[in-house]
């Protein structure tokens, strides 16, 4: 008898548990699952994000994420970063009877997930430490002057002002000069692999 009461007492606590889940199921409203998806592509963000897949990929993912979830709810996810451009550059000159000048860049994604690069150069009568603002297009990317660093020497260039462009073709690097030229200008407008990445 005491085992049949328990039996019945565990049934009526089931039924109470269901009836209320029920009730709370039919409560949802539809941006409870546009939150459910939200969470669930932000998931994937959070993933791809930290390996680092290609943008095309993220692009595609975001337009989806806009699809479903109102712009009311719609938070921005910061942009993946390309990362093969990470890393630095070196170009180094030689002028009879012994002048030199080198171009040293190294591109970084800054705590914004924004790309961004030191510039130095270093010649004779020359001295630049440059921070620049990297814009990516495609197979190529702009630097940008953003500010002068410590150390540098004459602020000849505009903020904003395009310094030069480097372009992956199938035989290496092509760079495209804008304010910062070469020291022998004799150069042609783009060349193969005047900087040659050198590390990551």
């Amino acid at each position: 008898m005491k085992k049949n009461k328990i039996i019945i007492i565990f049934i009526i606590v089931f039924i109470i548990i269901g009836g209320f889940n029920f009730i709370n199921k039919e409560k949802k409203s539809p941006s409870d699952e546009h939150n459910k998806i939200f969470q669930d592509v932000t998931d994937i963000f959070t993933i791809t994000y930290k390996d680092r897949i290609s943008r095309e990929v993220y692009i595609n993912w975001k337009f989806i994420l806009q699809e479903k979830v109102t712009s009311e709810q719609y938070v921005d996810i910061p942009a993946i970063i390309d990362n093969e451009w990470i890393g630095k550059y070196s170009f180094d000159e030689f002028a009879e009877p012994n002048q030199t000048r080198t171009f040293y860049i190294e591109v970084y994604e800054n705590d914004k997930n924004e790309l961004e690069a030191t510039i130095n150069i270093d010649g004779f009568q020359m001295m630049k430490r440059i921070l620049a603002k990297v814009d990516l297009e495609d197979d190529q990317i702009s630097f940008i002057l953003k500010g002068y660093l410590p150390d540098n020497i004459i602020e000849s260039f505009e903020h904003g002002s395009l310094l030069l462009r480097i372009k992956k073709s199938d035989n290496g690097l092509e760079t495209y000069w804008g304010e910062i030229q070469p020291m022998l200008i004799t150069y042609p407008e783009s060349k193969i692999d005047y900087f040659k990445r050198i590390s990551k």
